[in-house]
């Protein structure tokens, strides 16, 4: 019986993770048209370095590591190398890989697992995570102003919502 790379998780925000961070690897690894090259490309870097490193993938024969990333969630953390090399170490070191990384290692993460955070935590979380994106929490005092601007200053411009026919182009009538 195989052992495959890593736990599968049953938490699916963690699945949904790893087969996101195996996609983006699939599609920023250079020259990378099927998952067999980027298990070549990949997992010779962390066989590599050591005696037995030419025949050791020789003899395995197909590993399909990353294609069980993507099917299956598999922990890409999991993987060590028969030189002691962490797969997702190696795989985060290559400066081309940065949206691989900063996805796998990102808050939100935290925030969807399976631990349930204090919520002193989840607010710092939370924080982090606006200010990243350019975005701004809403105090009582700025939604008080905000619907000041709406109720008051632009009411004549604000259009109410009936539904979709409401944004088709009206011509205006002249009459035959």
């Amino acid at each position: 019986m195989k052992k495959t790379p890593g736990p599968k998780p049953t938490d699916v925000s963690l699945r949904t993770r790893n087969r996101l961070w195996a996609w983006l690897v699939y599609y920023l690894t250079p020259g990378a048209d099927s998952w067999q090259k980027v298990d070549d490309f990949w997992l010779k870097k962390i066989d590599e370095g050591t005696p037995t490193d030419a025949q050791a993938s020789e003899q395995r024969g197909r590993r399909r590591t990353f294609e069980r990333y993507f099917h299956d969630g598999h922990d890409p953390g999991a993987l060590k190398g028969i030189n002691s090399k962490w797969l997702k170490d190696v795989v985060h070191e290559d400066p081309r890989i940065y949206e691989a990384k900063a996805l796998y290692e990102s808050l939100l993460w935290d925030l969807t697992g399976p631990v349930e955070l204090p919520m002193e935590r989840v607010v710092e979380i939370h924080g982090v995570l606006l200010a990243k994106l350019g975005l701004i929490r809403m105090t009582p005092m700025l939604i008080t102003y905000r619907e000041y601007i709406i109720n008051r200053v632009g009411h004549s411009r604000r259009r109410h919502f009936h539904g979709p026919r409401d944004y088709r182009i009206r011509r205006p009538y002249r009459g035959r």
